[in-house]
Parts: C-alpha cells; sequence; structure tokens
C-alpha cells in the first residue's frame, strides 16, 4: 500500500509541476510568490496538525481512520501546491 501512495504522490507532483510550468509565463510573479507561500504554510500547518492528532490518538488507543485520510490527503495536497 505504502509502494502504491508513492507513487500516486509522484504523479501528484508531477502535475502540480506541469500545470505550474505552464502557466509561468501569464502568471505575476511577486503576485503568485505570496500567494503560493501563503497557500503551502497554510497546508503544512494541515498537514502537520493532522500528524500530531494522529500520533496521539495512536498514543492513547482511540485511533481515528478519518485523520489518518485527511493527512494522507492534505500530504498529496501539499505536494501539488
Amino acid at each position: 500500500m505504502q509502494f502504491s501512495l508513492n507513487v500516486l504522490n509522484q504523479f501528484i507532483s508531477a502535475t502540480g509541476a506541469l500545470l505550474g510550468m505552464s502557466l509561468s509565463d501569464s502568471m505575476p510573479r511577486r503576485r503568485v510568490l505570496v500567494i503560493g507561500t501563503i497557500v503551502v504554510a497554510f497546508m503544512l500547518c494541515i498537514t502537520g496538525s493532522l500528524s500530531k492528532l494522529w500520533v496521539e490518538n495512536a498514543n492513547t488507543g482511540t485511533v481515528d481512520p478519518r485523520v489518518g485520510q485527511g493527512a494522507v490527503v492534505s500530504y498529496f495536497a501539499f505536494w501539488f501546491v
């Protein structure tokens, strides 16, 4: 399962990179830099928060699969952005 998720993450990251590369000439650079930095910081906060919640829940023995799924989705979204 982990191998499949890693391969999927590479395809999603490549898609985001190709999309950004194709739009790079038509977008204002400073605005993209500011907005991109804010979005990436926001996604990193979400990923970190969900990962922390997953570890805390695993330590107490109350594992919620939705938290893990949310952490994986936010990780994929982070690498897409």
